[in-house]
Order: structure tokens, then sequence, then C-alpha cells
């Protein structure tokens, strides 16, 4: 009967691990420094550590022919907004924020 339990509760884990995988994109290398830079933004607007800011989101990356936008959208289940950063492909520096979320 343990053993039972037991293999049930790391199936539904295992389960878990592949359904959150899944609804998560991958982000490609090169987006990654716009990702970096987005979370830090947030992290200065809501005042609070980027582990913190980043502990219910994960990244979207959008690219655009002259930019690149990441959102950092909330895991499903949690309320709020999601703010999206968005910069220039070539220069990188910040183009527009939408950071005003509740």
């Amino acid at each position: 009967m343990f053993s039972c339990l037991l293999l049930l509760t790391l199936d539904l884990y295992q389960w878990q691990l592949v359904k959150k995988d899944r609804l998560q994109p991958r982000i490609r290398e090169t987006d990654m420094k716009f990702v970096d830079e987005s979370i830090k933004l947030l992290s200065a607007t809501e005042k609070r550590s980027e582990k913190d800011v980043m502990r219910d989101r994960f990244p979207v990356a959008m690219n655009f022919p002259q930019e690149v936008c990441v959102e950092l959208r909330l895991n499903a289940g949690i309320a709020g907004g999601s703010p999206i950063y968005c910069f220039d492909s070539e220069t990188r520096r910040l183009t527009r924020k939408l950071d005003q979320v509740e």
C-alpha cells in the first residue's frame, strides 16, 4: 500500500514538472540579455529582488524586425498583470515599457 502511494506521488510530481515545462516557452540564448535586463527593470520598479519578482513569473521573448520585446508573464493561477519591455534589436536600448501593471 505504501509503495503504491509513493509511486502515485512520484507520478504526480513528474506530471507537474512536464506540464509546467510545456507551458513555458524556451528562450533563445540570443534573447537572454533582453530577458535579464527586463528582470532588472521590473525589480527596480517593484523595489524587490530579482529572485522575488521572478518567483511567480516566466519570460516570453517576442522578436520583431526592429525590436525584441520581453513579457514577464505570471504563472497560471496568479492574479495580476504582466509587464512588457521592448528593446532595439541592434543597440539593445529600451524603446518601450509597459510595467505599470496591477
